[in-house]
């Protein structure tokens, strides 16, 4: 709506404005859907000037508010396969992969304490657990899948390899785990972005949020992930400016309200406005 209020505007402006609608956000393909964006953009041909294609902001409209989000965490998914033995439940033979399984989550309880109580933001959430057929069956495998939230200072291939030699420790307390180690995939590993406080972007949209919404705007940094991060680490000065209720996000009667995508609408009108303005 914002952008249909600008295109009837468009004579009084010059530039261009772009919009992006994208797949892939949530899934385990990593935004795939605005990282094509991105490779995109860097095969634009050169403007009708003949200057340059670039992008001096970018706005993504993921997240609560209406409110600023200047940086989202990375993240890191990983899917744990346990090995057991199947059998019948009343024989004597068998292993149980659940019972190894809840071993191999004492290593992730460990993971997640020191990770969290090393700083804020460092969350890890196991997702899934996952196993058995039937009662009178003994379950041979059981799968965990679990997502640890990076920050901007961290390094994710030390966070990967500290979680291995933690489980693997775990492990070797157990006889069969020991024969028979804990398989990790790593699914992603997703680079998080942060927008200074101070940048121009940020306190210009704070600016024209307190101007049109007549109350201050809350600025944040989120510890979850965004496909935004793949226009910052392009290059493009970007900040997060959603609609979404607060304590939504993801929950099981998850529901927007209409007075917030209502009035993000009118601030973000109003910015782009004044952006696309002759200078």
């Amino acid at each position: 709506m914002a952008v249909r209020v600008l295109h009837e505007l468009r004579h009084q402006l010059q530039g261009s404005l772009t919009i992006f609608s994208v797949v892939e956000e949530e899934c385990n393909g990593g935004g795939a859907g605005a990282l094509a964006c991105v490779q995109r953009l860097k095969k634009r041909p050169p403007s009708v000037t003949g200057q340059p294609s670039h992008f001096n902001l970018a706005i993504c409209t993921d997240g609560s508010g209406p409110w600023i989000t200047r940086g989202f965490g990375g993240v890191i998914t990983a899917e744990l396969r346990v090995r057991g033995q199947g059998g019948h439940a009343a024989g004597p033979a068998g292993v149980n992969a659940i019972d190894k399984a809840v071993l191999v989550k004492g290593a992730l309880d460990a993971f997640k304490r020191e990770r969290e109580s090393a700083q804020a933001g460092a969350r890890v959430n196991l997702g899934i657990f996952r196993a058995g057929v039937h009662p009178a069956v003994i379950p041979a495998e059981a799968l965990m899948a679990f997502n640890a939230c990076t920050t901007i200072v961290d390094h994710t291939v030390k966070v990967r390899a500290r979680f291995e030699q933690v489980l693997r420790e775990h492990e070797s307390r157990d006889s069969w785990l020991r024969e028979h180690p804990t398989a990790i995939e790593w699914i992603k590993d997703l680079a998080p972005y942060e927008t200074a406080a101070n940048h121009w972007l940020v306190e210009s949209l704070a600016a024209t949020h307190a101007r049109v919404l007549r109350q201050s705007a809350k600025v944040e940094l989120n510890p979850a992930w965004s496909d935004a991060c793949w226009l910052s680490r392009a290059g493009i000065p970007t900040v997060n400016y959603g609609a979404g209720t607060p304590g939504q996000p993801h929950s099981d009667g998850e529901y927007a309200e209409l007075s917030r995508v209502e009035d993000c609408c009118k601030v973000l009108t109003v910015f782009l406005y004044e952006q696309l303005q002759p200078r």
